[in-house]
């Protein structure tokens, strides 16, 4: 998958402007599968690793999040592999896909790193933040239902080629 800086902004509800300006300061950051600008005039282009870590960036910084930690938090996803169910047990994943016959989450705790747990449908939510969290349930702590955000980005990416 290979999309524009237009495509992706399209797909993810981020603004083109905002998107950019996110890439020039290093909050969104070019990776596997991304193509830099090659010169003036060679527009960059973005892989699927930067689609899904800007659709999920986009939805934290709509729910408040400040644009840098989202863009962290939505790289544990994006760019990191495996995961844990909703026993803590090792999941495997491959980074920016989701779990397969499971829910995808984001669990990020204020003093641990984010966590992407995959977990049956219809798990309750103090499961998964316990699963994430060493069977604690930290005050402050986040989660993110990532297949809604993941999968209409994934759509309307395609619907655009």
């Amino acid at each position: 998958m290979k999309l524009t800086v237009t495509a992706v902004a399209h797909a993810t509800g981020v603004p083109p402007a905002l998107l950019m300006q996110w890439v020039s300061r290093g909050v969104v950051s070019y990776g596997e599968g991304d193509e830099p600008p090659a010169g003036q005039g060679i527009a960059a282009v973005f892989g699927r690793r930067r689609l899904t870590q800007v659709a999920i960036t986009g939805a934290l910084t709509r729910a408040g999040a400040m644009p840098g930690r989202a863009a962290r938090l939505a790289f544990a996803f994006s760019d990191r592999e495996n995961g844990v169910d909703e026993d803590g047990a090792f999941l495997r994943r491959t980074a920016s896909e989701l779990f397969s016959s499971r829910e995808s989450f984001l669990v990020a705790a204020p003093t641990d790193p984010p966590v992407v747990v995959g977990v049956p449908p219809g798990t309750a939510h103090s499961r998964i933040v316990a699963a994430a969290c060493n069977w604690t349930n930290p005050p402050g702590t986040l989660v993110l239902h990532l297949d809604p955000i993941v999968l209409a980005a994934f759509s309307r990416a395609a619907s655009l080629h």
